[in-house]
């Protein structure tokens, strides 16, 4: 099976800036990870919306390096709310609890099966600076990813951490490409 990972849905633009611009993502199985409860009634209707034209799983929780609850933090703006309050943190900021689990484990055992194929799209604030290290330290995981697209954001916990990622995936055979929309 053929696998669209959204790790970062929001308010479920993918679908219709990115998924639905072409066919090639037809009967795929698309796969939506969003903390953020401000963004699921948007993310409920585009999902009933496109639910004939793709297998869709939405999960209300984060993904990461952990399994654990971390503090979320929502942006007085509607977007760009993140596990990191470092990035995003002003005076309207709320503070919420929410489940991260880690991501290759979680797509390892709860979303793939052998054979399956995956693409997936990391725009979660600052996430991907824990979620492509778990990617690449699970071989099973990694080598079922055929495309990698990421929005790297500032704030990198290390500096030239983007950069490093970036390199170590083209190590391993992965092109990361520029998640912009």
């Amino acid at each position: 099976m053929n696998i669209f990972l959204d790790v970062g849905s929001g308010p479920a633009t993918t679908f219709d800036w990115f998924l639905s611009k072409t066919d090639f993502y037809n009967g795929w199985r698309v796969v939506c990870f969003e903390p953020s409860p401000r963004h699921w009634p948007r993310l409920l209707q585009m999902a009933d919306h496109y639910r004939n034209q793709y297998d869709i799983t939405l999960c209300p929780f984060g993904l990461g390096y952990w399994n654990s609850y971390l503090p979320f933090y929502e942006k007085e703006e509607p977007s760009g709310d993140s596990f990191i309050r470092d990035y995003f943190v002003n005076s309207g900021t709320r503070k919420l609890l929410c489940h991260t689990a880690n991501a290759a484990e979680f797509i390892n055992l709860g979303v793939m099966k052998p054979g399956d194929r995956l693409h997936v799209k990391l725009d979660c604030e600052g996430g991907e600076y824990f979620i492509i290290p778990s990617l690449l330290g699970n071989k099973i995981v990694w080598d079922s990813i055929d495309r990698l697209l990421v929005e790297f954001h500032e704030g990198e916990p290390t500096p030239g951490e983007a950069q490093r990622l970036t390199d170590e995936c083209a190590k391993r055979g992965m092109e990361i490409e520029p998640w912009t929309l």
